[in-house]
């Protein structure tokens, strides 16, 4: 089996359209994502982006003010985050790409579910598999910065040379 992106020209494995005239959401983490994986969240439409459609990062606590057209990547399974409102007769829709968290799992049991896996006899290597899901998500986690380690690279004034 192999498994292909769904555009050669995008990064993610999985893509979503969030169609509708009125795309908005109320505060959640996108928890089947791979956590420390990033996830893109393209927005366009017709709306004033000075008064709605903003992207709130809870813990991050930021408002993003997005135009249309704009794109922005986070861990979305990390960080809570909503939509506010917009005018009634406006529209907003989107694109989201993100990888889900039991695609790694899928492929880490040979491309067959957890049941087919164990079905197969691969109980033996439960332990191993589980201490390989441990190491997986300290390594993405490994990924991402501390604050003191983001002012050493970036300092007050951008990045370093």
């Amino acid at each position: 089996m192999s498994l292909h992106a769904p555009s050669p020209a995008i990064p993610f494995p999985t893509l979503t359209l969030n169609t509708g005239r009125y795309t908005v959401c109320g505060p959640h983490r996108d928890s089947p994502n791979d956590a420390p994986g990033i996830c893109l969240d393209w927005i366009f439409g017709t709306f004033d982006h000075r008064r709605g459609g903003h992207l709130v990062l809870q813990e991050a606590r930021k408002v993003l003010s997005l135009e249309p057209g704009r794109a922005l990547l986070f861990p979305s399974a990390l960080i809570t985050h909503e939509t506010i409102p917009i005018a009634p007769s406006e529209w907003r829709s989107g694109v989201t790409g993100y990888a889900p968290g039991g695609l790694w799992r899928f492929i880490a049991q040979g491309y067959q579910t957890r049941t087919e896996w164990e079905a197969q006899g691969a109980v033996d290597d439960l332990s191993k598999h589980n201490n390989e899901g441990i190491l997986r998500w300290q390594e993405g986690l490994n990924r991402f910065l501390m604050l003191a380690q983001l002012e050493t690279q970036w300092g007050a004034g951008g990045p370093t040379s």
